[in-house]
């Protein structure tokens, strides 16, 4: 069975291969992602000579998948001789018109394209943007569907109160990873008081900053609205 993953595979690449150098138009993100895919194939492959019977067949698959990877370089290397850039344009800022950072758009058309071949934590990875950016992205364009809630209708609004009013609770321990003035502030938690501030996405500016002995959501209402 593995053996034939290793052919089918072998012939997706290959298929892969042909249709994007034929597409003279098309874009390098794909030939980059391509890339990545046959570098850890021919990895896989070499680490698993004992899945061929005829060993033979087994060096022939490196030689080949090697001039693919080649061939596939030239290919980028031209494209990006061609257009002058090393990435094209495939994330936008958009501006609403009012105060605030612009809103990042991703093209549909690879985002629709690396949905097929990366995780999400991966394309967000690739493109430099978060994977909650990527993840909005996704169910703007409907190619992936929001999942269910994880909480059920007949949950108890009482119990959800008690568990996030334990936050307050002395015995909550600190993560020790986070940075020391986020200790720092999260240690005074323990002796009831809570900062609360708010800044401005566009010029981060501090716009809001307050101690207060609580952290219910019209303590913070009432310093925003202030």
């Amino acid at each position: 069975i593995l053996l034939d993953e290793f052919r089918r595979h072998y012939h997706h690449f290959q298929s892969a291969l042909t249709q994007v150098c034929q597409d003279t138009t098309g874009d390098v993100h794909h030939l980059v992602l391509l890339g990545e895919d046959l570098e850890e194939f021919a990895n896989i492959v070499s680490q698993n000579s004992a899945v061929f019977p005829d060993h033979s067949e087994w060096q022939v698959l490196q030689v080949n998948v090697q001039s693919m990877i080649l061939d596939l370089r030239t290919t980028y290397d031209r494209r990006v001789e061609r257009s002058h850039h090393s990435r094209p344009n495939v994330i936008f800022q958009e501006r609403s018109g009012f105060p605030g950072r612009p809103r990042t758009i991703i093209d549909p058309n690879f985002l629709r394209w690396a949905h097929g071949r990366r995780t999400t934590s991966g394309i967000a990875q690739f493109l430099g943007v978060s994977r909650r950016t990527v993840r909005r992205s996704l169910l703007e364009y409907q190619i992936e569907h929001p999942g269910r809630t994880p909480f059920t209708d007949r949950t108890n609004d009482n119990s959800l109160v008690e568990d996030t009013d334990s936050i307050l609770e002395p015995h909550q321990a600190i993560p020790q990873d986070l940075p020391p003035e986020v200790q720092n502030v999260a240690r005074l938690i323990r002796w009831g008081i809570v900062i609360h501030g708010f800044i401005d996405g566009y010029s981060r500016l501090i716009t809001a900053l307050r101690a207060h002995n609580n952290n219910r959501s019209s303590t913070v209402l009432s310093l925003f609205l202030s």
